[in-house]
């Protein structure tokens, strides 16, 4: 009775996959739902948190350019997730920065799951079933307060979306193709974790020598050099 409860339920979720637009939506209005809820003050009462506004905020405020603290290291790295958000709440009141912040992090909280339920994994994982379960899973994971719903420690969460993007079977839409190399330079350079993701990057490069990873490989091992 359980496999049979189980080929239905896969097969009810492969029908509703099938329209991708009503699929996507459902799961991004679902994960907002999960998101919000496991922090519900970061929407109805957004503080700055840690850095946000003692670093990324003020700094932005009080730079001459938009570029200068893009180029301004912290803690002896760069963080250019936390420059993004800071930058993109100069157009409101500082009153909705935090936000702005808050927002920008919950959308980095659920990318990585949206993306994991990409066609990108349907010949890596085809059971859809199974990775539903385990992007609800990730959503819900206990003990994660310290970096969820806030920019600060986002690069956690693009960390994560890097590896994701190193594994997935590369694609040949222009689309696909500027997500990858827009996330390796984000990722690459928000962070630490390009230390870690690199090599990773290298040893899958070496065992699978896939012509179409030389690209977003070339840009996270500029990230790397920047970063070193």
């Amino acid at each position: 009775m359980p496999k049979i409860l189980t080929q239905k339920i896969e097969l009810f979720l492969i029908k509703i996959s099938s329209n991708k637009i009503l699929f996507y939506s459902g799961f991004f209005v679902i994960s907002l739902c999960l998101t919000i809820a496991r922090r519900p003050e970061a929407i109805t009462d957004p503080q700055f948190y840690a850095e946000d506004g003692v670093f990324w905020y003020s700094e932005a405020y009080n730079s001459e350019n938009s570029l200068e603290p893009f180029l301004s290291p912290k803690q002896k790295y760069f963080q250019t997730i936390s420059r993004i958000g800071a930058s993109a709440s100069m157009f409101f009141s500082i009153e909705n920065a935090p936000l702005i912040f808050n927002i920008l992090a919950i959308l980095l909280t659920i990318l990585p799951a949206l993306f994991f339920l990409s066609s990108r994994f349907d010949k890596l994982i085809p059971k859809i079933s199974h990775r539903l379960f385990l992007s609800f899973v990730y959503l819900c994971i206990p003990g994660a307060s310290e970096v969820h719903a806030n920019l600060t420690n986002a690069h956690w969460h693009l960390a994560l979306l890097m590896i994701l993007v190193i594994i997935s079977p590369a694609s040949q839409k222009l689309i696909w193709k500027i997500f990858d190399n827009l996330t390796m330079i984000i990722s690459g350079l928000s962070g630490p974790f390009v230390f870690f993701g690199f090599p990773i990057f290298v040893i899958y490069f070496y065992f699978k020598k896939s012509r179409e990873k030389i690209l977003p490989l070339t840009v996270l091992g500029i990230t790397f050099l920047i970063q070193l």
